[in-house]
């Protein structure tokens, strides 16, 4: 008996991590106007995220560069309340401050993060290693699980 296609592309799915990001500005015509993390920008922006992936869930949703126009508390809640809709498992940050990571993290936990920084050894672009980071260990640690899970 053959698998069905739904059944290989759950399994399919089981073996990927999907990660994407959010935050930029983005005409009809495929332009961008800028950054653009307010609330129901990043809502409609997963929303279309899921359907053109045709998946239930993103793994980690990033913001790609902070909106100094939108405050992160209200970025993290945003994102909060798409994890407990099940539209998202994980937050992270990408070329965030190590203030702003922590302020993002007392809302929502920040489970991975990018920085253009490192220590000095190589490592991935996700490292828990950055010097904003030095003093995350509660995201650090998350982000070392998050990484051993997938």
């Amino acid at each position: 008996m053959k698998n069905s296609s739904a059944t290989r592309s759950r399994r399919f799915r089981e073996g990927v991590v999907i990660a994407t990001k959010f935050g930029f500005g983005i005409n009809p015509d495929g332009t961008r106007y800028g950054v653009d993390s307010r609330p129901e920008h990043i809502r409609q922006v997963v929303d279309a995220m899921l359907k053109r992936l045709n998946v239930a869930t993103i793994d980690v949703l990033y913001q790609h560069r902070v909106d100094p126009s939108v405050a992160i508390e209200d970025v993290a809640g945003t994102v909060k309340e798409l994890i407990q809709q099940g539209k998202v498992k994980h937050f992270g940050l990408s070329e965030a401050s190590g203030q702003t990571i922590r302020r993002a993290h007392a809302v929502e936990a920040v489970a991975a993060f990018r920085a253009s920084t490192h220590c000095g050894r190589a490592m991935s672009s996700t490292t828990a290693c950055s010097p904003p980071a030095r003093n995350l260990e509660s995201a650090s640690s998350r982000l070392v699980r998050l990484v051993r899970v997938f």
